[in-house]
């Protein structure tokens, strides 16, 4: 099992991704 902060922080982090490549385009290709 994960640990939950761990697993909120993973969440937060997905959550947020497709807002930042949206104000930082050149981060586009990371997400492949």
């Amino acid at each position: 099992w994960v640990d939950p902060t761990e697993f909120v922080r993973l969440c937060s982090y997905l959550f947020w991704w497709p807002l930042a490549v949206e104000i930082y385009p050149e981060l586009g290709p990371l997400e492949r």
